[in-house]
């Protein structure tokens, strides 16, 4: 399994995407909208009771790197993996989301 782990509102190099390029391919650049008309599974269940996350991309490119956003979680494709954690996680275990998710 291929595994990056990124931090919400923060730039990440492009490079340090290499490995997982199947799925920043079918995700960057993209908003929640367009990836849940795309079929990505998307929580909240539906983004239309939830307007203030539809235009949100989960990362977006900026020269060189690639910008998230307020968005956290797990994404997947294949043996490829991306854990995008809390800002506010200043460890290993992510307690903030943990809270969210609960």
């Amino acid at each position: 399994m291929k595994l990056l782990k990124i931090t919400d509102n923060s730039n990440t190099l492009k490079e340090d995407f290499t490995k997982i390029n199947l799925l920043t391919a079918k995700i960057a650049d993209k908003n929640l909208k367009q990836l849940e008309e795309e079929g990505v599974f998307v929580f909240p269940e539906s983004l239309s009771a939830k307007a203030d996350l539809s235009n949100d991309e989960i990362i977006k490119s900026v020269n060189n790197f690639y910008k998230s956003s307020n968005v956290m979680g797990f994404l997947g494709l294949g043996e490829e993996r991306l854990i995008i954690k809390s800002r506010f996680s200043k460890d290993e275990s992510d307690y903030f989301f943990q809270y969210l998710l609960s």
